[in-house]
């Protein structure tokens, strides 16, 4: 394996380095579409350093990771290469690949890093077969950005709940909404405007219990396209990835980085003789 990319973490990008909230979005997406990918050739359009396409790989036939980053292409050339898996630099306005050549486009976290959305929508038929499948998701700028007052320095154009819907449907006909929110672990859910039954959730305490509809409070829209109709049984609802493995690495490096500090190191040269003096006592 290659070093990593960077040791400081930035936001800018997902670095397989950094374990957080984040972390579990990430890899809950690309594991959601794991079955849509399988035996077809699949473009990772954003690809970062490259974890998503490795991810893809171990089901879809072909990958191609493109991103317009000369760092994280080099670093996922040198780590996830292989005989399925390629990485290209390039942007979403001008991917170099063959037109009609990719099956499944995948784009997480992309449309809020640039304005040129319906460039790169452009660019996303050109490439994608007439019965393609673009697997998209985004921020949901409300409850994103609005709500909790909070302002992402690499994000250029957030978009509403609305507005991705309304820029999927200008170039889709056939449309599957869902919603992602990190709950320990992270859900995603078939919106219930394609559903015949919603999903409920609750919160509180012995002294009130709320309920409340999943997609209100969603922090990622997510949405697979197509303008040939897809089969439903093909459609993947709802899934779960839990985040217990990720919370104890993240826990666990905390103690690491703790036990490697100063104050630590010097509290132990402190309390380790007082420590053997009450043992000699007991």
């Amino acid at each position: 394996m290659g070093k990593n990319i960077k040791k400081s973490y930035t936001g800018e990008r997902m670095e397989t380095h950094v374990f957080t909230t984040a972390t579990i979005e990430h890899l809950h997406r690309y594991t959601f579409i794991k079955p849509y990918v399988r035996n077809k050739v699949v473009l990772d359009i954003a690809c970062g350093v490259g974890y998503g396409s490795n991810i893809l790989a171990t089901t879809a036939s072909k990958v191609f990771g493109v991103d317009i980053s000369d760092e994280a292409i080099s670093y996922a050339k040198n780590n996830y290469s292989n005989d399925k898996t390629t990485f290209h630099k390039g942007s979403t306005s001008n991917i170099p690949l063959e037109s009609k050549s990719i099956d499944i486009i995948v784009s997480f976290e992309t449309l809020e890093h640039h304005s040129e959305h319906n460039e790169m929508m452009g660019e996303v038929l050109r490439v994608l077969k007439n019965n393609g499948i673009l697997i998209i998701s985004s921020p949901d700028k409300y409850n994103y950005s609005i709500l909790p007052n909070f302002n992402n320095p690499f994000h250029v154009k957030e978009l509403l709940k609305e507005e991705f819907v309304s820029l999927m449907k200008e170039y889709f006909k056939y449309l599957y909404f869902f919603s992602q929110k990190t709950i320990s672990g992270s859900l995603i859910l078939l919106d219930s405007q394609n559903s015949d039954s919603d999903f409920k959730m609750f919160s509180g305490d012995f002294k009130e219990i709320k309920s409340f509809e999943f997609q209100n409070i969603a922090r990622f829209n997510l949405c697979i396209a197509s303008n040939e109709a897809i089969e439903k049984e093909n459609i993947v609802l709802n899934s779960f990835f839990i985040g217990d493995e990720i919370i104890n690495t993240q826990l666990q490096l905390q103690i690491d980085n703790l036990k490697k500090s100063y104050s630590f190191r010097l509290g132990n040269f402190l309390i380790n003789p007082i420590k053997k003096i009450i043992s000699f006592f007991k």
